[in-house]
This record gives structure tokens, sequence and C-alpha cells, in this order.
């Protein structure tokens, strides 16, 4: 369970209380002697700068706002530092205060292959295009064949770039990084828009033989997979960021966890977070009457077929829908709703009152014309909801809801469904478009408030750390996606996960320092033994860290 209160034994000082959320006029008395890396007018600072090594792949994990982006324009060179003056100095890589091994870097002027943020910009830049002839002249590594294949984009070849879907453009735009030659490959959150084995399976890809690798990722599961090493940029979003020195990738997602970093001019950790997310032992859930459904078969327009096993579902649980993209997830959890009825007719599940978050919340724009306030007020018939749930929105309260951005409307979807009087809370991918720390803030609510209420919960979900934060039983789907699928009833944690994660082809062991599921690196030993055993997941027993 998430811890409430203070660290044992540590001090009540956070960032807030050092200085760093009084405004850039007044800097944080640690930052007091140090030179900003760039200040945007007189909005933000960004205090450092991630020291990447050849051969490694280094990630960054931080809050949105706090410095990740203008790191990575930093390193493409479309963006030159003034070092906190008002403009950038003439030879600003010299005059920089960064390690030697970046300013070397960064003065010979690197070939830089770049997959950004927000894939539409790839689609709008390649438009009318087909999918093959982009790689094709882009692949200048003679590696088009095999990332293709391993993408699993030949299917699409003749496909224009602008006709693909968030997941197939999400797998193009990793290949145009991984065929070019390049001296420095920055790739910027490439798990958004993918299932989890596309996460585990495609991005081993981005591994670069001898050169430099940045990459930003708030799925934590997929960076520690990936990453070699991992910085951490903390602060205040939007005025404040601070970029850590590297730490094993292990380390320094723990350190993530705690919501703690080490001080930077004395002994100890400075929090940087209130709570601790805890992947420990906890308790079953106070689980109370069922909402028992029969087996059905859905089939929908497309020839595509869902077969549902009978089960129930307790109240006070979270149950967990674990599968592939395509598989019927978001079906299922539309029948849940009434939205689909199953082949036999609308008399074949007994509905309940349900509150549902949808996959894409863009739709909150046009069904609500006033403010977040007022939008959460309507939903709660008048009341604004606790503020353990309201503390997801609390900076947003008086803005328009037309005027959010995606990972602003997608904490308000949640709030909105927790807030609604309903027995039942369904929530489709809760983590997309929000960053890490949004994402540990999200997984808090959702279960403090399941265990307060009362309420039953489904949850689908595609980061793998948060879905076994939220778990208390899984409902695994399989099958051929698009095509024929199947789900099971309800399964313990553990069986369920191991059933998914052999499908998947990826092994996980526990983190002994802080309980969480470590994901095994390929044809690692560990990884080895738990295939031969068919343990693909493994909470009991720690590995190589």
């Amino acid at each position: 369970m998430p811890s409430k209160a203070k660290r044992k034994g540590q001090t009540s000082r956070t960032l807030a209380d050092e200085g760093l959320l009084r405004g850039v006029k007044d800097p944080p008395a640690w930052f007091a002697e140090q030179r900003p890396l760039h200040q945007f007018g007189d909005a933000f600072r960004l205090y450092g700068l991630p020291s990447p090594r050849a051969a490694q792949v280094l990630g960054i994990l931080g809050a949105n706002g706090c410095g990740k982006s203008t790191v990575l324009s930093i390193f493409s060179g479309s963006l030159q530092p003034n070092l906190g003056a008002s403009a950038p100095p003439k030879d600003w890589v010299r005059a920089a205060p960064v390690r030697t091994g970046i300013r070397s870097l960064l003065a010979s002027q690197p070939r830089v292959a770049s997959k950004p943020q927000y894939v539409e910009e790839v689609a709008a830049k390649y438009a009318g295009r087909h999918v093959g002839s982009v790689l094709e002249q882009e692949d200048t590594r003679a590696a088009g064949a095999v990332v293709v294949e391993q993408l699993e984009l030949a299917h699409l070849w003749e496909r224009t770039v602008d006709t693909l879907s968030g997941g197939e453009l999400q797998r193009f735009s990793i290949a145009l990084v991984c065929v070019q030659t390049a001296d420095l490959y920055i790739v910027d959150e490439p798990s958004s828009f993918l299932d989890v084995r596309q996460r585990h399976k495609n991005i081993e890809w981005l591994y670069p033989g001898d050169r430099y690798v940045l990459v930003v990722e708030h799925d934590l599961a997929v960076l520690d997979y990936l990453a070699d090493m991992v910085v951490l940029v903390v602060g205040a979003p939007n005025q404040y960021g601070m970029v850590s020195l590297p730490y094993r990738t292990g380390v320094g997602i723990n350190m993530f966890l705690r919501g703690a970093v080490p001080r930077v001019t004395s002994a100890g950790e400075l929090p940087f977070r209130e709570t601790v997310l805890d992947f420990g032992a906890r308790a079953p859930p106070q689980v109370g009457p069922c909402w028992h459904y029969p087996a059905a078969v859905i089939t929908r327009p497309g020839a595509f077929r869902l077969q549902v096993a009978a089960g129930a579902f307790n109240a006070g649980e979270i149950v967990v829908l674990l599968g592939e993209n395509g598989t019927g997830k978001t079906t299922f959890m539309k029948l849940l709703c009434g939205e689909v009825d199953p082949d036999g007719g609308k008399g074949v599940f007994e509905r309940r009152r349900v509150a549902y978050k949808a996959q894409d919340p863009a739709d909150l724009r046009a069904r609500h014309a006033g403010t977040v306030q007022e939008a959460l007020a309507s939903a709660a018939a008048g009341e604004l909801p606790p503020a353990e749930e309201l503390e997801l929105v609390a900076t947003m309260l008086e803005r328009p809801v037309s005027s959010l951005s995606g990972g602003e409307l997608q904490r308000l979807a949640i709030v909105l469904a927790l807030s609604v009087d309903a027995e039942v809370v369904l929530m489709d991918e809760p983590s997309a478009y929000l960053d890490a720390e949004q994402r540990i803030a999200t997984c808090q609510a959702i279960r403090r408030c399941i265990s307060r209420t009362g309420r039953m919960a489904l949850v689908v979900e595609h980061d793998f750390m948060m879905a076994n934060y939220l778990a208390d039983r899984v409902v695994v789907f399989s099958g051929e996606p698009g095509r024929s699928c199947a789900l099971s009833a309800p399964l313990p944690v553990e069986e369920g996960m191991n059933s998914f994660l052999a499908h998947v082809g990826v092994t996980f062991r526990c983190d002994h320092d802080s309980g969480r599921p470590r994901v095994n690196k390929p044809q690692s030993a560990k990884d080895r033994a738990q295939t031969r055993a068919g343990t693909y997941y493994v909470l009991n027993a720690v590995g190589e860290d």
C-alpha cells in the first residue's frame, strides 16, 4: 500500500521547503552558487545535463515540465543554452557547467537521429508517402530488412504514413530511427500506443552498438528493460528542473519510487514526493458481494469474435485486464457498461451502475462546456471528490475543460470515474498520456478510492508495473488479435501474470530493495532459468540486479 506518512527516520523537508517551489526569483539555497544551464525568460531554469556514454542507453526519468524536453533539444542541437543570460554565449559548449565528456560530445557536433514524443509530427512530415519508400530512403545502415521484420511492419509497406494507427505509427517512428546512421540516438517515449508485448519485443532494437542513446520513458518496466543507466530530472514543473547524476537503472528507478534524491551539498536524501510507491506484500482486499456473469460470445462487425468465460468480480477489489492490442479488452469493457450486447441479447448480462473511463478522453471537451471544477461537481451531485482524488486535478480546477491537454484530460477523466455514484468503475488505459510521476499518483488514488468505497474496479493497463501495483486479480485475453480471442475468468495475480507473460516471452523477478517486479535482460541466466521452469513471473525470489 502507498505510504501516507513521512518516511520513518526522515525529516519532513521536501523540495518545496528547500525553495524549489518559490519561483525563479528566489532560487533554492542548494542552487544558489550554481549557474543554470538554460533559462526561459523568468519562467523556468534547468540545472545540469545528463552524461551519456558510448555503447550504453541512458534513460531520462522525471515529471513533465521539469526539463526533459529541454535536455533533448540541447542534445539534438535545436536549442543553444543561454547559461542564464539573455542570449547564448558565443561558445556555450566551452562555458557550460557540464562534465568534460558531455562537452567533448557536444563540441564534436554529432550526427543525431531523433524520434519525437508526438508521433503525429512524423505522420505530418511524411504525409502521402508510403512506409516502404520512406524506410528505404532513410536506411543508411542497411538494417531495413531486419528492423522491418522485428517491428512487424512488412504488412504496412504499401500504406501511406498518414493512414497508420497510433501503434503502427509508433513502430514506424522507431524503425525510422533504427535504420539511420548517427552518433547520437534520441528517443522520446517509445512505448506510447504499444501493448506489453510490443513494448518489450520491439524496443530492444534501439540498442546502439557503440553509439550514444538517450531515451525518455515513463513506463518504468520498459525503462528497466531498455536502459543501462538512468538520470532523474526533478523539480517544480514549469519552474525548476535539476538533472541528477547517472545511476544504475535499478538504483535510479528505486530512488524515483522512494521519491528522494541524494542531496547536492550534504549527506542524506532530499524527498521530492510525500509518498512512496510500495510494492511490498499487502493485505488481501476486504471483498464484498460478487457480480456473477455467464459465459458469452460477442461477434463484432468485421468478423471479430470474443469468447467470454463465466466468472465473478468482487466488490472492493481491482481486476486488471491483460492482453495484446486487438484481443477484445475494450469490447469487454463496453459489454459490462451496456454499450455492446452479447450474441444472446440484452438479457444475458445483469446490469450494474457503471462509471466508465474510455480509452481516449478527448470527448470530455465536447461534453463539458465549463471548468474542471464544474465538471466534477456535476458528476458527483454537486460535491467535489475527496482530497485524495482531487489532488490529481488540483492545479487546473479553474481551467475550462476545453483548454486541457491530453494528459490533463486523462487525469480529469480518472477523477470523474472515481467520483460518480457507481457500483463498478471501468478504466481503459489510465496511464496513457501521463508521465511517471502522474502514474504513481494515479495508482495511489485508484487503490485508495476502491479500498474506501468498496466498489469493484476493472482496469485495462499496458504499463506492467502499474498493472502489477493495482491488481488483486487478473483476467487474461488471448487469441488472434482482430480475429478470434478469448478471455479467462479472473485469476490469482501470479497465475494470471504467468499465463500472460508466457505468451509475451518476457520474465520478471522481484527487486530485493523495493519489491517491484523487474524485467530480466533477454537471455540472462535468470531469464533462461525462469523460461525453462515456466515461471515467467516470480515475486518471491530475487535475481541479478
